[in-house]
């Protein structure tokens, strides 16, 4: 479990009826994100005082997360995506939608175009937790880690969406086991559901 020793532990002893209520509000926005990986992924947000980077929005449930269990840390949360990787239509359209909807149009900052390409737009250091959700091919997961890790805090959190559970394995797990899992520059990897993250030195 590594770095998500400490986030387990408080799944444990959340309110049970709060999960559920948690579960049934966001599974209504369309996004590949499980119930549990939602729970998760909003008490690792609730511990986050700083700048949120989501790369890889899609229609935005993710980001709604992030705001909905961070909301009074004045946190912002910075989407970054193309568009252009899925053949559905107004994708964009639906994710101001579900922004405007759920109430953060005022956390949530779009920049739209190629992740690599939107990185330079960041100060170094800039962000407490990035999330990693787009380009899934070996050469994109690489690209992303490569651009992002200045842009990270010393001691901020990179996470990754879709890692497999081992034993199972595949080129996704194989590019972050090899830049982040086993590279001296982070430490306390851990992946829970799908999830998999580590923390910057």
């Amino acid at each position: 479990l590594g770095l998500f020793k400490k986030y387990i532990k408080i799944i444990n002893i959340y309110d049970l009826k709060k999960q559920k209520e948690f579960i049934t509000n966001f599974n209504k926005v369309a996004g590949w994100c499980g119930s549990v990986q939602s729970v998760f992924l909003s008490i690792i947000a609730s511990q986050i005082e700083g700048n949120i980077a989501e790369i890889g929005t899609y229609k935005g449930k993710t980001a709604l997360i992030f705001c909905n269990s961070a909301i009074g840390n004045e946190i912002k949360v910075f989407c970054i995506d193309s568009f252009c990787h899925n053949r559905e239509e107004n994708i964009k359209e639906e994710f101001f939608k579900n922004i405007c909807e759920w109430g953060y149009q005022q956390m949530v900052y779009l920049y739209e175009g190629d992740s690599v390409a939107m990185a330079e737009k960041f100060e170094d250091n800039f962000f407490e937790l990035i999330f990693v959700d787009g380009d899934h091919s070996p050469e994109g997961v690489k690209r992303d880690i490569l651009a992002y890790y200045p842009k990270l805090k010393p001691h901020g959190l990179l996470l990754f969406h879709d890692y497999p559970t081992p034993p199972a394995d595949n080129e996704l797990k194989s590019v972050i086991d090899m830049y982040v899992k086993n590279s001296d520059l982070f430490c306390n990897f851990g992946h829970f559901c799908g999830v998999a993250g580590a923390i910057k030195k």
